[in-house]
């Protein structure tokens, strides 16, 4: 009940239970990037429901950890040994793309760069993995859509539940 309370709640941060979630409500095929890896949640978390989660997503997440902010401005940095999955507080979209690009830098955007994965902003506050539902379902990108998307997965999981 917890999660259903959570998912349901505006600007609640959601993890990977919720993608879960998602997945088997729209039979989409999420996958995450933790780091260098890019993720296959269905085969991962739900593989009996491989066969019925086909639909592939049109962009991909990206689990961020934050770094301390400097003049104002918080820093995300890609999950790794330094900075591990469970401190993870920051979800992205992502598109793939078909080019090899040279980056320099450090941060997100760079290292999913180098990755054949174009960063895409979604908001910073509490609602960046429904915002990045919602990219994966070529929503719009607004509170609207973020509280409908909290509500279609909340009464999912509420008729499971029963």
């Amino acid at each position: 009940m917890t999660l259903a309370r959570d998912i349901r709640t505006p600007r609640v941060y959601v993890g990977y239970s919720a993608f879960i979630l998602f997945a088997l409500r729209f039979g989409v095929r999420p996958f995450m990037w933790e780091g260098a890896n890019r993720i296959d949640i269905v085969h991962v978390f739900a593989p009996w429901q491989e066969e019925r989660c086909q639909e592939p997503c049109s962009v991909d997440g990206v689990c961020c950890c934050l770094a301390p902010a400097v003049a104002g401005a918080a820093t995300l940095l890609p999950v790794s040994e330094d900075t591990p999955l469970n401190e993870c507080r920051q979800f992205l979209a992502a598109a793939c793309m078909d080019a090899d690009v040279a980056a320099e830098g450090s941060g997100v955007v760079p290292f999913y760069s180098r990755l054949g994965a174009a960063v895409l902003g979604v908001v910073m506050d509490g609602d960046c993995g429904v915002d990045t539902m919602c990219a994966m379902l070529r929503r719009p990108l607004t509170y609207d859509a973020r509280r409908e998307m909290r509500e279609e997965l909340h009464d999912y999981l509420m008729e499971r539940i029963r």
